[in-house]
């Protein structure tokens, strides 16, 4: 083989050589390090929200009584508590009712009735509003629970009456 040959393949093997590397660099150990440095970010969110998401976790383990799970469970007790009261009452009055032979006393037992239906419904309306706006309070709330617990206990403790129903 001549030196102008030698030379020329030597040409050509370095410059496929440059050209692997540079694929290599291209396709592997860029795309590598990039996926390194977003792994790194990520992991820095995930600190950056552990104690938040802590914070909300702990909202719902039961405290005493100042937690959120522990106003829920208030709301659902009282509820449950309005639901009774209310199903005795109404019985109780459907038992009046059938002894009663006036028809005036009977139409004040009805009409007593669906007051009561009517204070059921409008206790359930409250109860689900309620609960709907500490839904919608939770879902874009990142600090501290005390304001919001403290006010679902202020409504629970008559506060919630100032909505006129």
């Amino acid at each position: 083989m001549s030196p102008d040959n030698k030379f020329v393949l030597t040409l050509v093997a370095i410059a496929a050589g440059i050209s692997a590397l540079y694929v290599i660099w291209r396709k592997a150990i860029v795309p590598f390090f990039r996926g390194v440095a977003r792994l790194i970010k990520g992991i820095d969110r995930i600190a950056d929200a552990t104690p938040v998401l802590l914070g909300i976790a702990e909202e719902f383990r039961p405290n005493g009584g100042h937690s959120l799970r522990d106003v829920v469970d208030s709301i659902e007790r009282k509820q449950d508590d309005w639901v009774h009261m209310a199903h005795d009452t109404n019985s109780a009055l459907t038992a009046h009712l059938e002894k009663v032979s006036w028809a005036s006393e009977r139409a004040e037992v009805f009409a007593r009735l669906a007051l009561m239906e009517a204070s059921i419904h409008r206790t359930e309306g409250r109860q689900r509003r309620l609960i709907e706006g500490v839904i919608a309070a939770m879902q874009g709330h990142e600090g501290d629970f005390q304001l919001l617990v403290e006010g679902i206990s202020h409504a629970l403790n008559g506060g919630s009456e100032e909505d006129g129903t």
